[in-house]
Parts: structure tokens; C-alpha cells; sequence
């Protein structure tokens, strides 16, 4: 039964490659099992994990199986593996640019930070995988008719193709992997953006690969604007106070004697015509003046005056 420590850090990708250059000081995990120079001390003298590509399917290459697909067809020829286990959902295809090595060094790599960088423990072909329902035959619609390979019976009496040391520490018996598509991809894409950064340093860095997709569109600078110009200062009350008379000298403000003689209705004139409201009375017009004159001269005649024609 597998060992299962939960109290372990991130690995450094660059200690197993032997090509950390922080030392003691890289805050990631330097594990023992990943040491490079576990490869000079073997439990297995002169044994390597197979490392040629295009020698296995998918299914057998990550299940650690040893496959017979080269040299056959399509997915209508699969190999033996997948004939009599692989179900009904199996597309038995070569892996042209993986090798055994490959494929172990990333299994090891994804179980390493729970169980210390070891392989899985092996399973005949007839056994789940994880919480998997066990293995089928591929039905006969799926290959072609007049299929060969080994039987079932042989394939079930086959043993491990790893000696067990090297699943207690693949690291001692494997070589760097190759560049995947998928990384090669990601390479081409940083150097393609690391020759127009050279070309051109105003160009701002582009943003990571892997966050791309989430990242924020990327808005337009804002307008500028002329500036606008400063407004004049505003003369305080005081100043304005201060500020010289055209004669060259402020006038005295009015006395009182001053006063009554600019104002034509001083206390000395007669007194002006009040009603009985105490409300100055308006002058009449010369015309109303007319009206009154020939009232007065008819309220005479009604006295008995008479005239000199009389």
C-alpha cells in the first residue's frame, strides 16, 4: 500500500533536471527522490526505462504495459491490450513523438507532491484503474474482421515490465523528457514575443499564456485636452477700498447744512398740502387749474352777480 504525505511543498521543476541555481536558497521542494545524481546509483545496474518513441498506444504507454501496436493499422487493428481490455469507448493509436520514459517522468512528476515521487502500483489487465469499472473486451465491430494478436489467457500471465525498484524511485533510471507539443507551442510563443520586445522596447510586455483568455480587453489612452488658462485673481473688498480717486483725492462726505441746500424741500419751505390721511397732496395740472377757475366763476353768478352788459 501506497505512503500518502499531505504535508509537502510545490516541487521545483528545475532541481530533477539538475539545473537549480538558488541552492538552499529556492523556496520550492528539493526532494530526495528527485536528485539527479540518483542515476549514478542504481539498485538495477546498466537498467534505463525505454526511451525510443513510436513503440506503444496511449492506453499501454500510461498504463506502463508493453504494447504490440507497432507495425499494425488503424484504429480498426488495435493492439492486444486494447483488444481484450481496452472496451468500447478505445482508440488504439501509436504514439509517434512519446517514449515510456517520457510518460513515466509525468507520472512521477503529478503523483510526487502525495507520494514522494514514486509510480503507481502495477495492475494486471483485468483490474480497475481508480474508481473505474474493470475492463472490457473492445466489441467485434470496432476491429477489422480477421484481427490477430495474443490472446487473453497470455496477456493475463504477463508480469510487470518495471523491476520494482524502479517504481520505489523512477528518477535513478530515467532522462530528461522531450519537449511536448504542447510546451514547444509555449516556447515558440515566448520567443516570438521576446524578438518584438528587442525590436521595439516602448512595446509593453504581453500578458502570461495560461491567463490570456481571462485577461481584461485593453482600452484606448485617454483623449488630452488643452489646458485650459488660469483665471485672473478676484481684487478683495479691501483693495477695492483702496483703490485712487480720478482727482487724485477723495471728497469729504456732505455736512448736514450741505445737505439742506442740495435737497429743494428743506424744513424752511412752506408747508406742503396734506390730505386728511397725512399723505402729500400731487399738484394739479394746468388744465385741471382751468376747471376750477370756471367753477369758481359760475358758484358768483349763482350769488347774484351780474355783469356790465346788464
Amino acid at each position: 500500500m501506497e505512503n500518502i504525505n499531505m504535508n509537502t511543498k510545490k516541487p521545483c521543476g528545475f532541481w530533477p533536471l539538475g539545473e537549480c541555481k538558488r541552492g538552499d536558497r529556492c523556496d520550492r521542494e528539493h526532494h530526495a527522490n528527485l536528485n539527479p545524481a540518483l542515476v549514478g546509483h542504481k539498485a538495477v545496474p546498466g537498467y534505463n526505462v525505454p526511451n525510443e518513441t513510436g513503440e506503444a498506444c496511449l492506453r499501454c504507454m500510461s498504463r506502463i504495459y508493453p504494447c504490440d501496436k507497432k507495425g499494425r493499422g488503424g484504429e480498426d487493428d488495435p493492439c492486444s491490450e486494447c483488444r481484450w481490455f481496452g472496451g468500447e469507448n478505445c482508440r488504439c493509436t501509436l504514439l509517434l513523438n512519446t517514449s515510456y520514459n517520457d510518460q513515466i517522468w509525468q507520472t512521477m512528476m503529478q503523483r510526487g507532491a502525495y507520494t514522494g515521487y514514486t509510480l503507481p502500483d502495477y495492475k494486471g489487465g483485468e483490474e480497475a484503474s481508480g474508481k473505474k469499472d474493470p475492463p472490457t473486451p473492445m466489441p467485434t465491430h470496432r476491429f477489422k474482421a480477421g484481427w490477430q494478436g495474443e490472446a487473453k489467457e497470455v496477456l493475463l500471465r504477463k508480469t510487470d515490465m518495471l523491476p520494482p525498484a524502479v517504481r520505489q524511485c523512477p528518477r535513478a533510471y530515467l532522462v530528461p523528457p522531450r519537449v511536448s507539443g504542447a510546451q514547444q507551442k509555449s516556447q515558440n510563443w515566448q520567443a516570438a514575443e521576446k524578438r518584438k520586445r528587442d525590436a521595439n522596447d516602448d512595446m509593453p510586455p504581453p500578458r502570461a499564456a495560461s491567463t490570456a483568455s481571462y485577461g481584461f480587453p485593453q482600452l484606448p489612452p485617454a483623449p488630452t485636452f488643452p489646458q485650459m488658462p488660469q483665471p485672473l485673481p478676484r481684487p478683495s473688498e479691501h483693495s477695492l477700498c483702496q483703490r485712487p480717486h480720478p482727482t487724485g483725492s477723495v471728497p469729504a462726505p456732505p455736512n448736514k447744512r450741505q445737505r439742506n441746500e442740495s435737497n429743494p424741500r428743506s424744513h424752511n419751505d412752506a408747508p406742503m398740502d396734506m390730505d386728511s390721511a397725512g399723505v402729500e397732496k400731487a399738484a394739479p395740472s394746468d388744465k385741471v387749474k382751468q376747471l376750477i377757475l370756471n367753477k369758481e366763476a359760475v358758484d358768483v353768478d349763482d350769488n347774484g352777480y351780474t355783469s356790465d352788459e346788464e
